[in-house]
């Protein structure tokens, strides 16, 4: 599968915009009095500003290519501070996955992944320092359900598949998406701590629209629903 567009919704929505547009240099698409959007390389990341409960937060992942990790991550640390682990570490090697991260939090409280997939994103070779414009795509984004068992059903029944063969945890984070395509679904309950994080899951609203048509949303209720536009 592969993300076209995630529409998430923030509390912060101008000092997002500036964060992203005027700090980090993501080319803006669009903007109204209460959205706006910018690109991550063929993907677009949607902001709506929220007039509900709560301060909405996700976590997503952003594809770096995969032989420029170490480029993006001195790119990223010039303009954020990078969160660390329990022990210090600002970022992160995934063996199993073949790929190396480094995290940050963005004006709207967002969990962000750079996310290098030595073993299979394409490689590029820089002409000048890297930039946003360097980023691939958008790699993961959360959907966060306390009814895990019933949405990974009905994701693999749209043919989102797990990504590896094990059964889905109820309590755990799950992955579905083809590894080869580098785009993934992170399934998983409310209050589960994201990883280089202190904060606990939480369901908030969101929609995710894949290439070939395919959307996942999430109300304001947490109901998730699954379809093909």
């Amino acid at each position: 599968m592969i993300i076209q567009k995630v529409s998430l919704y923030s509390s912060n929505l101008e000092e997002t915009k500036n964060f992203y547009v005027g700090k980090l240099g993501f080319g803006l698409l669009n903007e109204s009095i209460n959205s706006f959007e910018i690109a991550v390389g063929t993907s677009i990341l949607e902001f709506k500003e929220y007039v509900g409960k709560g301060m909405p937060f996700y976590h997503f992942a952003l594809n770096v290519p995969g032989n420029l990790f170490r480029e993006a991550k001195k790119w990223i640390m010039q303009l954020v501070s990078l969160n660390n682990d329990e022990e210090g570490n600002d970022e992160v090697h995934f063996e199993s996955a073949k790929a190396f991260s480094c995290y940050f939090e963005d004006p709207s409280g967002n969990i962000v992944e750079l996310i290098s997939r030595y073993g299979s994103s394409p490689q590029t070779n820089l002409t000048e320092p890297f930039s946003a414009k360097n980023l691939l795509n958008i790699s993961e984004i959360n959907v966060t359900t306390d009814d895990v068992l019933n949405v990974g059903s009905e994701l693999q029944q749209y043919g989102i598949v797990l990504t590896d063969e094990d059964p889905l945890e109820p309590n755990a984070l799950n992955f579905l998406g083809e590894r080869e395509d580098g785009a993934f679904f992170l399934l998983a309950p409310t209050k589960r701590i994201w990883y280089f994080s202190t904060k606990e899951a939480v369901s908030y609203p969101l929609m995710i629209q894949l290439k070939d048509g395919r959307f996942v949303e999430v109300n304001e209720d947490g109901n998730v629903s699954i379809g093909t536009k």
